[in-house]
Formats: C-alpha cells, sequence, structure tokens
C-alpha cells in the first residue's frame, strides 16, 4: 500500500478508536482540519514535517503512522520503499524499519541532494536521534549550535529540538538514522 493511504488509514483508525473529532485532532497537531481531512482521505501526500506535527500531537512515533502490520522480522528492499520527501524531492527519507511497541526506535535511509535543506520540528520528549554519515558531507544546526559532518562521522543528539540537515555539498549525502524515542 502507498505510503500516503496506509497514514491515511492510520490516522483514521486512531480517530475513531480514541473518539477524536477531526477539529480536536487539528488542536493537538496544529495542522488544520480541511488538511487532516484531504490526508485522512488519502487525498493528498503529507510532508514530512506535517507527519511529524500529528505523530507528536499524538504522542506517537513517526513511522507508526506509516506501518501496516506487525511481523516477527521485517525485511526491506530499497525498491520497494516509496520514500518521505521534502524540500522539492532533494531530501528523502527510506523508512526501513518502522517503530514497533516491542522496541523504542525506528531506522531511517536518507538521501540529501546539493543544496538540500530540512528543517525539523522538536521530536518526542526525551527523543534521541543517531546519524552516520554513509556518504557526503553534512551541516547539522542544533538550535543554535553549527556541527559539520564528513563521510563516515558520527552524531546523537536529543531531538526533542529544533533541528535542520543541510548538504551544502557538490555531491548527494546518504545517512543512516536511528531515532530512539526512549
Amino acid at each position: 500500500m502507498e505510503f500516503h493511504k496506509i497514514v491515511a488509514k492510520n490516522i483514521y483508525l486512531y480517530r475513531k478508536k480514541n473518539k477524536i473529532s477531526l477539529e480536536k485532532l487539528s488542536k493537538l497537531t496544529g495542522v488544520s482540519t480541511s488538511s487532516l481531512n484531504e490526508i485522512e482521505k488519502g487525498n493528498t501526500i503529507p510532508s514530512i514535517n506535517t507527519v511529524w506535527k500529528i505523530s507528536n500531537g499524538l504522542k506517537l512515533s513517526f513511522s507508526s503512522l506509516m506501518s501496516e502490520a506487525e511481523s516477527d522480522y521485517i525485511q526491506v528492499k530499497k525498491e520497494d520503499i516509496v520514500p518521505v520527501t521534502e524540500n522539492e524531492g532533494k531530501y528523502r527519507v527510506y523508512p526501513y524499519f518502522p517503530f514497533e511497541k516491542s522496541k523504542s526506535f525506528e531506522f531511517f535511509y536518507v538521501e540529501l541532494d546539493p543544496g538540500a535543506t530540512l528543517n525539523s520540528e522538536p521530536h518526542l520528549a526525551g527523543s534521541e536521534e543517531s546519524i552516520i554519515i554513509i556518504e557526503g558531507q553534512l551541516e547539522m544546526h542544533l538550535e543554535n549550535e553549527v556541527i559539520t559532518l564528513k563521510e563516515r562521522d558520527a552524531l546523537r543528539f536529543k531531538s526533542d529540538i529544533t533541528h535542520s540537515y543541510i548538504n551544502n555539498g557538490d555531491d548527494i549525502t546518504l545517512i543512516s538514522m536511528v531515532i530512539d524515542y526512549k
């Protein structure tokens, strides 16, 4: 099933299970009622930041809104993943191992084209992000601090703050990312 249809189904099921109106969901998430209605109907593909706003407002992990069913194992092939894109497709997130209730983390593969920027909303309180630069270089902004990373460098940081990923280089940047919700 396509990413936006899974998100649509999960939002609908969550709302029905918890008896939450679209208006209340809008107040919890900061996403307009009309946008939520279009997302829930599967008529639009939400941005990364919109999915973060919804997941944070509902106190759910990012990938729990994108997961179809639980399994004893998950085998993933990149060609089977529909990436979540931002910045006109220059920033692509591939959710390889989505959040599971028995674990506190999720795993992503990220691609940033030259000039790509993503300004990320703070994640759930207490969450932590770990990244490894597989290829290329990355400039990270953690609130007021700027950190430059190159190939094979790693960074772990509290991700419940505003943070940004910027590829100022001439080549693509590839990142392995784990978000731990503790």
